[in-house]
């Protein structure tokens, strides 16, 4: 890309106050896009009990006893097997609402500055410096930067604190400075 090749500012810092929203968002996609092994079982599995649970209806109920057999297991199947789709995504989503106002207090204002040399935070609770050959991955979302130190721990940058020319150069900085270990994915969106 064009972009990659022009001359970026030398930091770009921002910053910002994590919102309810923000919250809700950043424990939604980082779960989604934590490509954990259990969400491949949960859909195998999801789908072994569909299918067993079709066939016992169909073919094996001959009683009500046996179809609330059959039934559940047809209702876990379907639990299970939209386990990263549906069933993930709500539960995130709800749980990080409730835990907002108890993480609130730790959750105050933060400045992200992204360098040539990496990413730092700061905050009232403390500050951390990220070099780039410390973070895992990066991702931009639809609604914020994710800066990952390992599978499942993670910094966020929401794409509302930056502008449009901001959002452009932080997402070149990450393109040069990780390579391959950036990329773009859709949000997961946390159920309303």
């Amino acid at each position: 890309m064009n972009d990659d090749k022009r001359e970026l500012p030398a930091d770009i810092s921002v910053p910002f106050l994590i919102t309810r929203t923000d919250y809700r968002q950043f424990c939604c996609d980082t779960a989604h896009l934590s490509g954990l092994p259990y969400k491949r079982v949960c859909r195998v599995l999801g789908l072994l009990l569909l299918a067993t649970g079709t066939a016992g209806a169909v073919l094996l109920s001959h009683s009500a006893v046996n179809y609330l057999v059959w039934g559940f297991c047809l209702f876990a199947g379907l639990f299970f097997t939209f386990y990263d789709s549906v069933t993930e995504p709500f539960a995130m989503s709800r749980a990080a609402a409730r835990d907002f106002d108890r993480m609130q207090s730790r959750l105050g204002a933060q400045t992200v500055t992204v360098s040539a040399h990496g990413v730092s935070v700061r905050s009232a609770a403390g500050c951390g410096e990220y070099p780039y050959a410390m973070l895992w991955r990066a991702v931009r979302t639809d609604t914020m930067f994710l800066f990952y130190l390992g599978s499942r721990e993670a910094r966020m940058l929401p794409l509302r604190a930056l502008s449009p020319a901001q959002q452009a150069d932080v997402a070149a900085r990450l393109r040069q400075a990780l390579g391959d270990r950036y990329f773009e994915s859709t949000t997961h969106a946390p159920q309303k």
